[in-house]
């Protein structure tokens, strides 16, 4: 009986499964004037500044970089997102608590090189850089020197 269906099974004739073939688009042929245009149009969207407004992830970035569960590169890419893309005020206020709380020293400094940028930052990286210990303190330098210090 198995050998009856399994030969019915390979007599059926097979249907091609990705449909009828897709034509090959037609390449136009582009002046180099029209195909500078068309790469500085791309590039240029590329490099457009996102609003936080335009911006759904600008919700999420504080809560992410304040996770310590998640992972170091995920938290320093929420912390730089936040720095591109949030009111100072507001950044100062979702990344206030990395920079205090955080487990590690590193991720304490890179929250300090964010908030250095932001306006109204430096008093709270100044404030932290006293409370580190002597050997977490030369993390801050890079901080510390775009704060003036």
């Amino acid at each position: 009986m198995l050998v009856l269906l399994i030969a019915a099974l390979v007599a059926v004739p097979r249907v091609p499964r990705s449909g009828p073939a897709a034509e090959q688009p037609v390449q136009q042929q582009l002046s180099d004037t029209e195909l500078r245009e068309r790469v500085d149009g791309y590039l240029n969207a590329l490099d457009r500044p996102v609003s936080s407004a335009d911006w759904k992830a600008s919700r999420l970035v504080g809560t992410i970089a304040k996770d310590e569960q998640q992972p170091v590169v995920v938290r320093v890419a929420a912390m730089h997102g936040a720095g591109r893309v949030l009111p100072s005020s507001r950044a100062v206020r979702e990344l206030g608590p990395v920079l205090r709380s955080a487990k590690s020293a590193g991720m304490r400094a890179e929250a300090a090189n964010v908030l250095a940028r932001k306006q109204g930052g430096c008093a709270d990286v100044r404030d932290q850089v006293a409370r580190e210990n002597s050997e977490h303190r030369p993390a801050f330098s890079r901080a510390m020197k775009r704060c003036g210090d």
